[in-house]
């Protein structure tokens, strides 16, 4: 018949829950789907009946306020935020066997939405200009917006990025360009869940103003040349030129730059004459302009010289210069240089007249020039010894409006016809006369000229055609010179530009004459003059040196002259500036200082940006002077005292006579740092790997240097300073307790201030591995019977062992005693938490042990991986009796006995290498060996086991024992006694006939003493009596006994301290008498030597002996 039963419950197999792990994002976007899922060690499949029997218990919290608790049977969550802030999610998992715990912390946050970024900034600014910006935002919150200027600077507007409910809806910023380029401004609006960037439309161009621009200097060009306009530009960008000629419009002009700041302007002039020149350097923020004059002459064509007349002795003879088409060359802007006969004469006039007294071939040279040309002609004339037949006498200089004297010889006879008598004059100015020729008298007319000028006179006299020339001019009065009485000079040399005004005068020639009368610094010039002469009344003198110089001009004709001087200076322009103001801190004075290189005087003009202005001069400053290579730098140092913290954009001109710079500085008083602090809603207790945000601010301060120590001794934080805030993200690396500090200052205030964030960190390492276990693996104890009432076990020690820091240990031994806490003790120099909890069990059972492990910020479970056992040891084990006997051939049966214990069992070992394992209290076992076998009995259970043992004898029947002497000193006597000494040791061995086991001896030593039994074949004996003895042994098992045969023994005393004596006289042939003593000795016999030869034995100590000699 079989039965079958069911149990009445399925059992229900588990795997113990630890470790567990949330997967959650750091931040969350508020109106979404947000999705979080635990993952559990050991890892389930994602089946809905892996997760039987096992509950998932959620509470969501906003700022540590539950607002959400709820059960689910698989480790999945969602949730849609309505509301920003900071939250924590903790899950509790368990299942029947195990429960778990795991938390974490995350950021909802709403998106950003429509960020705008406008400005009302022109598109072009100077260098040092600010840029006002303003960003804004529809939605988000905890924005962080950073602005890009498209330098390396990055502002951004101090929005704490963890703080909860921040709303930040605009940001703006001011920010000054000190580099000149063309930047986009983009502004970056962030939060954990979003991010936006948004570009200004237009570009900001910085362009440096332009300041320095001069025009210098340039000779005088040739008419249809390309004229080359030199120009220096000290500072600017994206520079573009117009150039105004004196027609009162400009025009662009395109510049070619030779050299760094050097510019050249081309430009063609299609007339002749003095230009006034404008040219304007601007750009998008400034211009400046600067004027010089320049000459434009046309070029000289070929030349020749032609004699008015035949060159007659003591006669005025008249040379015209003349074209190459016959028509005298009357320019204006020409000078004449005659020379003949070795004298030199200079002339406004293409006209010159000389006498020569001495006939022969002479050379005259002629040199025509302007300012941008020169010809040179010579030609022979030969003077005549002879008379002309009519000449002509006339001042050839006169003045205009005046009446001119004719004087006409006639060196020719009278003629009769009337006809050729009459005399034709042509005045050359659209008059003529007709005079009567017929007198033998020089013939005088006159004649007034209104305009001046050059005239030919034509006479048509007695058969001959007589030609003259003079020029008609006017009167110089009422000059002037026109010219700048100080003019920048330009190393190594300068020109000016002079011009001699004039109510009247023509056919002018202008001598000029130059004097230096004193040096600027840095020169070595002498005194010294300079004479040369032009035609022009303008002239471009050319200086060697900055200085004091005397200019005078003597402007004369052929009829008049008058002179005029006047000084002037030429000072070296501003050439570079700079100004610095040094950064200080509020109620320091700030210091401006000014660096100029070129020619005092100067004057400040400051602008400091406070709405407060100042005027200084140079000779009223205490000035630093520094000469290199000739050149003169000047500093000077003001003091200015602001009044509120800031920065003051300060504008500076700086001016001499002949020049001006202007220079735009930043000038910045830091406020004193004051109001460090740091903030955080980071928890003080954190997991290890969990990040933490703190916040430093500071109050007052600007260009802060902010320093982090998070006492991290791996690594450091992740810092953005951004302006006076300054926000420090860290991950610790190790477990531990932490106190932050932030350490500020600036490049002013280098001793820094340092404040501490108020909580101390405890960052901790989340529980994991967590293990326990019997003290040596041992998952038994026994349960002790005390006064056999009280059932107690030993104390039981459980090790409880994990990863982590500061965890605390819940014990449950699963018998219903309470709980048990112990808190762990980290191991040196690791992060392995471990600690033993000690346990009295007082009930027999099986115990599943579980443990809780957890701290601040996790925890987990487990339990033995088996159940704990207690039970009762076994008791009082033992055999009846501790040896056995048994015939050979026979079973030997041996039973244990126990007072008690728990599921016992037995162990048998036989000792011939049989054993029976689990087998019960009795065994019966049959030896093939007659000898002795120790048998083994070890009763356990799982607590404890113990261990009994007998000794059992396999034995055959005793056939015979034999008994011999082994070890002596003994000598063999007759019958086979053996003649022994007393108190020696004799050895005595027992030899059984047939082999057996567990043997044992009865000897009988014959001497009377105690019977002695042992089960050793051997015995050592010694006797202290003389006398003779007979030993047997009985050997014995318990099958039978035998007897040996006897051994006789003759124990003898050893001789010792024999001595002699005699008595009475020693007389020949008389006995004397001789006595032996001895201290010891048995059974004696004594040999006599008399000394005589005589020799005798006695078993008496006396004797006598006769001497017969």
């Amino acid at each position: 018949m079989i039965l079958k039963k069911s149990l009445e419950k399925p059992i229900i197999i588990q795997n113990v829950i630890s470790n567990s792990h949330l997967v959650a994002n750091s931040s969350y976007a508020i109106g979404s789907v947000s999705k979080f899922f635990v993952m559990l060690t050991p890892s389930f499949n994602n089946t809905s009946s892996n997760y039987a029997n096992t509950t998932f218990f959620w509470e969501l919290s906003l700022q540590n306020s539950s607002i959400v608790t709820d059960y689910t049977r698989e480790p999945f969550f969602t949730e849609v935020f309505t509301e920003v802030g900071r939250y924590s999610l903790s899950v509790n998992v368990s299942n029947l066997v195990s429960f778990d715990y795991t938390k974490e912390y995350f950021i909802v946050q709403e998106p950003i939405e429509e960020l705008l970024i406008n400005t009302t900034t022109p598109d072009f600014i100077s260098l040092g200009g600010i840029v006002h910006v303003v960003a804004s935002i529809k939605k988000g919150t905890n924005v962080t917006f950073k602005w890009d200027f498209g330098e390396m600077d990055v502002y951004v507007t101090p929005s704490p990025v963890t703080l909860a409910n921040r709303y930040q809806e605009r940001s703006t910023a001011n920010y000054t360009y000190w580099e000149v380029g063309t930047y986009a401004i983009t502004v970056t609006a962030n939060n954990l869940v979003s991010q936006n960037e948004a570009t200004l439309s237009n570009v900001i161009t910085v362009e440096q103003q332009v300041s320095g621009f001069s025009l210098k200097e340039i000779l005088p060009t040739i008419l249809g040349d390309t004229t080359e306009i030199f120009a220096v530009l000290k500072e600017g960008t994206h520079v573009r030129f117009t150039i105004d000629i004196g027609r009162g419009a400009a025009e662009s002009v395109t510049a070619s730059e030779v050299d760094d700041g050097f510019f050249k302007f081309d430009y063609v002039f299609n007339v002749s004459g003095v230009y006034h020149v404008v040219i304007t350097a601007f750009n998008d923020v400034s211009f400046a302009s600067d004027e010089l004059s320049v000459i434009v002459q046309a070029n000289i064509d070929d030349i020749q010289v032609i004699v008015n007349s035949d060159v007659i002795i003591h006669q005025v003879s008249q040379f015209l210069v003349k074209n190459n088409n016959g028509e005298i060359l009357d320019r204006s802007d020409l000078l004449y240089q005659w020379t003949v006969d070795a004298k030199n004469l200079s002339s406004a006039l293409p006209f010159f007249t000389y006498t020569f007294h001495t006939t022969g071939l002479f050379e005259l040279e002629v040199l025509v020039s302007n300012l941008v040309a020169t010809k040179k002609l010579s030609v022979n004339v030969e003077v005549l010894n002879t008379v002309a037949p009519v000449v002509i006498y006339h001042s050839y200089f006169v003045e205009a409006k005046h009446p001119v004297l004719f004087q006409l010889m006639n060196n020719v006879p009278n003629v009769d016809d009337d006809d050729q008598n009459t005399i034709e004059i042509d005045f050359g100015d659209g008059h003529s006369a007709m005079l009567d020729g017929n007198s033998s008298e020089p013939l005088q007319f006159s004649h007034t000229y209104d305009v001046a000028g050059l005239y030919q006179v034509n006479v048509s006299a007695f058969t001959t055609n007589v030609h003259s020339v003079l020029s008609v001019q006017e009167q110089i009065s009422n000059i002037s010179l026109q010219g700048p009485t100080i003019t920048r000079f330009y190393r190594p040399e300068s020109m000016q530009i002079w011009n001699v005004a004039r109510e009247s005068g023509t056919a002018i020639l202008y001598t000029w004459t130059t004097k230096h009368l004193s040096t600027a610094p840095g020169y070595n010039l002498q005194s010294k003059y300079q004479m040369f002469t032009n035609v022009l009344q303008k002239e471009c003198l050319e200086f060697a040196a900055a200085g004091v110089y005397d200019i005078s001009v003597n402007a004369s004709n052929h009829i008049s002259w008058q002179t005029i001087n006047i000084q002037t200076q030429l000072q070296e322009p501003i050439l570079s500036t700079s100004v610095y103001i040094p950064t200080v801190v509020h109620g320091q004075n700030s210091t401006i200082e000014i660096s100029v290189q070129g020619e005092r005087p100067f004057t400040f003009d400051i602008n400091y940006g406070d709405g407060k202005t100042g005027l200084y001069f140079s000779e009223d400053l205490m000035e630093k002077v520094f000469v290199d290579s000739g050149m003169y730098t000047y500093r000077y140092t003001l003091n200015k005292h602001y009044l509120l913290d800031g920065e003051y954009t300060c504008f500076v001109v700086i001016n001499n006579t002949v020049s001006s710079r202007s220079v735009t500085v930043r000038g910045v008083v830091e406020e004193k740092i004051s109001g460090v602090r740091i903030m955080s809603d980071s928890p003080s207790i954190l997991q290890l790997g969990e990040v933490i945000t703190l916040i430093a601010i500071v109050d007052k301060g600007s260009n802060i240097i902010f320093e982090w120590n998070f006492r991290d001794q791996i690594s450091g934080p992740y810092v953005e300073s951004l302006g006076n805030m300054s926000i420090a993200t860290h991950t610790f690396n190790l477990p531990g307790s932490y106190n932050v500090t932030v350490s500020v200052s600036n490049a002013l205030q280098t001793e820094p201030i340092t404040v501490a964030y108020p909580e101390t960190l405890q960052i901790l390492e989340a529980i994991n591995s967590l293990w326990v276990s019997p003290k040596n693996d041992r998952y038994t104890t026994s349960l002790h019977i005390i006064n056999n009432i009280t059932m107690r076990t030993d104390q039981v020690k459980f090790h409880a062992e994990c990863s982590g820091t500061e965890v605390t240990f819940v014990f449950n031994f699963g018998d219903g005693s309470p709980l048990i806490t112990r808190t762990g003790v980290n191991k040196a120099d690791t992060y392995t938490a471990e600690t033993v909890a000690s346990h009295v069990y007082q009930e027999e059972g099986s115990y599943m042990v579980t443990l809780t492990a957890f701290n601040a910020v996790s925890n987990s479970s487990t339990s033995l991986p088996q159940p704990f056992l207690v039970q009762i040891p076994p008791l009082g084990l033992s055999f009846e009796r501790s040896h056995y006997e048994t015939k050979f051939g026979e079973y030997t049966n041996l039973t244990v006995l126990v007072n008690g214990g728990s599921d016992l069992k037995f162990y048998w070992s036989m000792g011939d290498q049989t054993t029976y394992p689990n087998h019960g209290m009795s065994v019966s076992h049959k030896y093939f060996l007659a000898k002795d076998y120790t048998v083994t009995v070890t009763a356990s259970n799982n607590a404890e086991n113990v261990t009994v043992q007998c000794t059992v004898s396999v034995q055959v029947s005793l056939q015979g024992v034999s008994l011999s002497v082994i070890h002596h000193n003994c000598q063999n006597g007759s019958n086979n006694v053996l003649i022994c000494k007393t108190d020696e040791k004799i050895t005595f061995e027992a030899e059984t006939i047939t082999s057996g086991t567990d043997v044992w001896y009865d000897w009988n030593m014959g001497d009377g003493s105690y019977p002695y039994y042992s089960r050793n074949d051997r015995r050592v004996y010694d006797y202290n009596q003389n006398g003779r003895y007979t030993v047997t042994v009985k050997a014995s098992n318990a099958n039978s006994n035998v007897v040996s045969e006897p051994i006789s023994l003759w124990l003898q005393t050893p001789v010792r301290d024999l001595s002699i004596r005699h008595k009475g006289t020693s007389i020949v042939n008389a006995q004397t008498s001789f006595q032996a003593l001895v201290h010891d000795g048995s059974d004696l016999t004594y040999t006599w030597n008399f000394g005589d030869g005589a020799i005798e034995t006695t078993s008496t100590f006396t004797t006598s002996h006769t001497y017969n000699r």
